[in-house]
């Protein structure tokens, strides 16, 4: 399961599973972190810019966003929430549609996945201001945080974690836990992964249960402030 997953859960209550109750964890395998991006016009060089932008002008700085309940709507969401702000979320059918929309300076910023936004920030269409993980990431170091950058406490990432069902012997999850960490450290698939923005982890059953609540809880808080009712 992924951390889409998690969001899923918290967007769409009626689940016929409980990731809680019916998955015991196993390892937390990689983590994503998404980028913070902006119109190259847009007079703003990090989130703090971005934020007092907001506070001057309510309700005049604008998001893209694709996908309505998906992990970078909710991430993009979570920003003014945390912040205080009022901004605009303007929606699109995908990502096709949201990058040229910023990169004209039609709408001011948005959160987009690594390996689509880097070629965009590279090319000098996008300017990125922030990475949304808490810490930075391996693959893009000289990026600071958001938290870093102005705004303590937020985290979105995409992560991709190994489930057993629950009730498995923990003598097997954690035989599972140390044989899919000794894959991940494999020279040439932690490059491949890297070079795609992807930081390798290989957690803990335990860590990787932290983060399922941890996630659940946050999301699931996000998706009753904005109303969203499935």
């Amino acid at each position: 399961m992924c951390s889409s997953g998690i969001v899923t859960n918290a967007v769409y209550r009626r689940q016929n599973y409980d990731p809680v109750r019916d998955l015991q964890p196993v390892s937390n395998l990689t983590t994503t972190p998404y980028i913070i991006v902006v119109s190259p016009s847009l007079p703003v060089k990090t989130v703090k810019d971005l934020i007092a932008l907001a506070k001057s002008q309510p309700g005049k700085v604008t998001f893209a966003t694709s996908g309505a309940g998906s992990i970078t709507h909710l991430g993009a969401v979570l920003l003014p929430m945390l912040s205080g702000t009022k901004m605009l979320n303007v929606p699109y059918k995908g990502v096709a549609d949201a990058y040229p929309a910023v990169a004209s300076g039609d709408v001011s910023w948005m959160i987009g996945a690594t390996i689509s936004a880097l070629p965009l920030v590279r090319a000098g269409r996008l300017r990125a201001i922030a990475i949304s993980s808490s810490q930075r990431s391996k693959a893009l170091p000289d990026l600071p945080t958001v938290a870093e950058s102005g705004l303590p406490g937020y985290e979105v990432v995409g992560w991709f974690g190994m489930f057993a069902p629950a009730g498995t012997p923990m003598n097997i999850v954690e035989r599972l836990s140390a044989e899919a960490k000794r894959g991940l450290e494999q020279s040439a698939f932690a490059r491949k992964a890297e070079a795609q923005g992807t930081d390798i982890l290989g957690s803990s059953p335990g860590e990787l249960a932290k983060v399922v609540k941890a996630e659940l809880e946050q999301w699931t808080k996000v998706v009753a402030a904005l109303g969203i009712k499935h």
